[in-house]
């Protein structure tokens, strides 16, 4: 990449945090809301305390308060890792998701899952037909990011948005957003993502 490419993608990844950490939109006519869970592989803790980082329970309860809001009528697939999809569906029963509407994706074993093959399970996943919308749900400094994957692992008949958590309910620091910027600058070099998001 030159430079002039560089920091043109640059000013359109400042642009796009500061739109994401604003907060989230998703479309009343979703068909399906889809977590993304966030496991830390670094550390001892117990796959239990891992699964239910605070990320996760405030994905999942912003994906309930989605869901609620329109109406209790998408579906709420919860899409991680095997070790995780266990607590991830006792979070949302918790957030009074019903056991009928939720659907789990596993995304593998510890070290195999990661963002891209979520990605590719929805993308394969024959469960909703072709013209449903899926909203996907994560935490909002992942955004930028993610809207790369899915320009790259979705297919273009998919109809998708990406929100996240509300920027009020969580902290972080730039440190998180300036790693962010290097994974999307690394990964799309390496071309696992794409440049830019799909328009």
């Amino acid at each position: 990449m030159n430079a002039v490419n560089g920091i043109l993608m640059l000013n359109n990844l400042f642009k796009e945090f500061r739109r994401a950490l604003l907060g989230g939109s998703f479309s009343y006519k979703t068909d399906a809301i889809v977590v993304l869970d966030f496991f830390d592989h670094a550390g001892t803790e117990s796959i239990e305390i891992k699964a239910t980082n605070w990320e996760n329970i405030a994905r999942t309860r912003y994906a309930a308060e989605i869901w609620r809001r329109c109406g209790g009528r998408p579906f709420f697939f919860l899409n991680g890792l095997s070790a995780a999809l266990p607590y991830l569906k006792q979070m949302a029963l918790k957030e009074g998701i019903p056991p009928d509407k939720i659907r789990l994706l596993d995304n593998g074993a510890i070290g195999i899952g990661n963002s891209l093959t979520q990605f590719d399970l929805v993308a394969n996943d024959l469960f909703l037909p072709d013209e449903s919308i899926f909203t996907f749900v994560s935490t909002s400094y992942h955004i930028p990011r993610l809207e790369r994957i899915a320009a790259m692992r979705l297919p273009h008949r998919f109809k998708y948005g990406i929100t996240g958590v509300p920027f009020s309910d969580f902290s972080y620091d730039m440190a998180v957003i300036l790693g962010e910027i290097k994974r999307i600058f690394d990964y799309s070099e390496k071309g696992d993502i794409a440049k830019y998001p799909r328009k």
